[in-house]
């Protein structure tokens, strides 16, 4: 193993001068930098002095300013130089040298975890070789019956399942040394303890006996066995003829329900002529009463005379007269209906359709269309973020490559996401064959602002910093591009259309390393949004 020196567990031979020392923590300085004020800290330290509202140097109070801060190569040439003793020279290791060559010194005196699988105690590395080969508790011994490496923890428990170990008879009966895996068969094969019932057990024999009495039971009960295979076997016939009977009675049954469908099915389909031969008749009084309707609208432009006044009566006496059929005729056909729906409900269905049944398919098309429009939006909602940060999944991607490539869809929208419960609105834009300058060669990735139900009370221009994120699905090498937006691009202004020009990065991921890599799995990609 290599030290990584924090300094602060190293003995040094010389005492260690201060200019080598942060003035901040006072330790030896590790990754050097220096300020404008030519003092040197430790980077950790100064990375926290500028989180303070004000950052000063603790030395001389001046102030401390990120672009004037750099990394001091010198200084840490300087302490990779200086001499030490091994940290575990207390414990007896003598090894001296520099700092820089204790990363590769390898104390002997060091605790080490065990390279055994599941042991996990330390030892001192000049010890490990002895405590792998006899003291490890889960150092692989070889089972003396099937040869398979166990660990020593776990052999009592491996003896109490192993297929080869040797067991004695469980009857007793004397044999020993049998594998595990033949005790069965040497029980129900060999074993002349092993109790077993009598052949003629199913028909009603309850002797149950070793091997031997069995044997002998056979011979002397031959009589009773004859008895109960006879018995047995007239049961048989008796439930054989019940059988027969009742499938007799189920033949017949079903040939009447047979003839009753067949009957049901003339009856419905008479049902059926008779209710087209009366529409059709409605159909023609509706025409009447129209065409009577239209003659009585233009009464007023005639002359009022008393022969238009009695033909006026006339007429609304038809139309009273046909309003009376027309009421008749209704309950006719709502009679009809309800017969054709009750016996459609008991027999076969017709291959002729109520107009009525149309009008209800149609409805439940109606209602079907409806019903997938809220489900897209209820998806929508689903898959919305309200935290700033959108995790994308793109699926089918080969197709979707394909698409791209052929310009027939060239970019793909993510469902919009929120920065915050009440705050900006925005949307990703993934270009799989890439845009501009990474045409054919990268995918491209980009973020649009989008206009925002509120808009009117949040700060513009948006400054959020964004981080794109390709995610590795095996190894968690995620490609990653972060940026501040440009206060002066349009992109990033109050949006005036439904969405701002998106902006982001032409070339985010080269095709040779998408292909090649874990980023495409199952053929899916993952796309992460994070605003800060």
């Amino acid at each position: 193993m290599a030290f990584e020196p924090s300094y602060s567990n190293i003995v040094f031979i010389h005492p260690v001068e201060d200019k080598y020392k942060c003035v901040s923590c006072g330790d030896v300085l590790k990754n050097p930098v220096q300020s404008s004020c030519g003092h040197r800290f430790c980077r950790t330290c100064v990375d926290r002095i500028l989180q303070c509202p004000k950052p000063v140097c603790p030395n001389d109070s001046e102030e401390i300013q990120i672009d004037q801060i750099f990394n001091d190569r010198g200084a840490a040439r300087e302490i990779a130089a200086l001499e030490c003793y091994c940290p575990q020279k207390s414990s007896g290791c003598s090894w001296t040298g520099t700092v820089e060559t204790l990363k590769e010194h390898e104390c002997p005196y060091e605790k080490v975890s065990c390279i055994v699988d599941g042991c996990e105690e330390l030892v001192l590395r000049c010890q490990l070789p002895r405590h792998v080969e006899k003291e490890c508790k889960y150092r692989p011994i070889q089972c003396l019956y099937c040869t398979s490496l166990v660990p020593e923890i776990f052999l009592e428990k491996h003896f109490d399942e192993c297929k080869k170990y040797l067991l004695e008879c469980e009857n007793r009966c004397g044999e020993k040394d049998i594998p595990r895996e033949r005790m069965e068969e040497h029980k129900h094969m060999e074993c002349p303890l092993e109790r077993k019932y009598c052949r003629f057990h199913h028909f009603g024999c309850d002797f149950n006996n070793t091997r031997e009495q069995l044997e002998e039971h056979m011979k002397d009960a031959q009589q009773k066995h004859l008895i109960l295979a006879v018995e047995s076997a007239e049961k048989s016939y008796c439930k054989l003829q019940e059988l027969e009977r009742k499938t007799l009675g189920l033949q017949e049954t079903n040939r009447l329900l047979e003839s009753y469908i067949t009957s049901q099915k003339e009856t419905l389909l008479t049902a059926n002529e008779t209710l087209s031969t009366q529409q059709v008749k409605l159909n023609k009084v509706e025409q009447f009463v129209q065409d009577q309707q239209k003659i009585l609208d233009e009464m007023p432009k005639r002359q009022l005379c008393k022969e238009n006044s009695r033909e006026t009566q006339s007429i609304n006496k038809n139309i009273l007269e046909f309003e009376k059929k027309i009421e008749s005729f209704s309950q006719k056909l709502k009679s009809l209906q309800e017969d054709v729906l009750f016996r459609s409900m008991t027999s076969y269905p017709s291959d002729r359709k109520n107009p009525r049944f149309d009008q209800i398919e149609q409805m439940l098309t109606v209602h079907e269309i409806h019903l997938a429009e809220h489900s897209q939006r209820l998806q929508i909602l689903n898959a919305s973020s309200y935290d700033g940060t959108f995790l994308w999944k793109i699926e089918n991607y080969s197709q979707q490559f394909t698409e791209a490539v052929s310009n027939k869809t060239p970019s793909l929208y993510s469902p919009p996401f929120y920065t915050s419960r009440f705050g900006y609105k925005l949307c990703a834009r993934i270009y799989l064959n890439g845009d501009g300058t990474g045409k054919g060669t990268h995918m491209s990735l980009f973020i649009s602002v989008m206009r925002g139900e509120y808009d009117a009370v949040l700060p513009w221009p948006f400054t959020r910093r964004i981080t794109l994120r390709l995610l590795d699905q095996s190894q968690n090498l995620d490609v990653t591009e972060t940026f501040l937006p440009d206060p002066n691009s349009s992109s990033f202004q109050k949006p005036k259309s439904q969405m701002n020009i998106a902006s982001g990065c032409p070339k985010f991921c080269a095709h040779s390393r998408l292909q090649s890599n874990g980023y495409v799995r199952d053929n899916t990609v993952f796309i992460k949004v994070i605003v800060g």
